[in-house]
């Protein structure tokens, strides 16, 4: 099982992805957050979108408010609101 598990792994990485989804956390807690929240994302999004590729990006506390305007991140997990123009805020249940 253990093998027939590696050659998939291995297969889906040699397999280009078509398109990269970059989610932001905030510094210091992906590594938290990966094994809870960030697992069930990917999940969905594996199942969904195959062909998509995740990255995780720390975002320091700073750059929060910067790091979705200036298109570092495609999305950013956060418990605060990031008030700007440019963002779309909407609050996670």
């Amino acid at each position: 099982m253990i093998a027939q598990a590696n050659a998939a792994r291995d297969s889906a990485r040699a397999t280009p992805a078509r398109y990269t989804l970059r989610i932001g956390v905030l510094a210091g807690i992906s590594a938290i957050l990966s094994r809870t929240y960030l697992t069930g994302i990917a999940r969905e999004v594996r199942l969904n979108f195959p062909e998509t590729r995740l990255v995780c990006r720390d975002v320091p506390f700073p750059a929060l408010t910067r790091c979705l305007p200036e298109y570092r991140v495609d999305v950013l997990r956060t418990t605060a609101p990031v008030r700007h123009l440019d963002v779309d805020f909407f609050p996670w249940p």
